[in-house]
């Protein structure tokens, strides 16, 4: 891969991605009922929430990448 690819995607917006990292834990914990244990410990919730968003921006670059060589 170039440095420019690499950089392109491991480059992550910190305050953005908190800002989304905080928003999905406070839902999933709106969401949970008291039985869900799970969501209700923040730490787990947030690490999960973390590695979807995650996730989420590794899929939408190769959309990105994949649209542009489709042209």
């Amino acid at each position: 891969m170039t440095r420019v690819l690499c950089t392109a995607v491991v480059n992550i917006d910190e305050a953005a991605e908190s800002r989304r990292v905080h928003s999905r834990v406070e839902a999933l914990n709106s969401l949970a009922q008291s039985h869900q244990v799970f969501w209700k410990d923040k730490s787990r919730a947030r690490i999960l929430a973390q590695f979807q968003d995650r996730v989420q921006q590794v899929h939408s670059f190769f959309g990105t990448c994949r649209d542009k060589l489709a042209m």
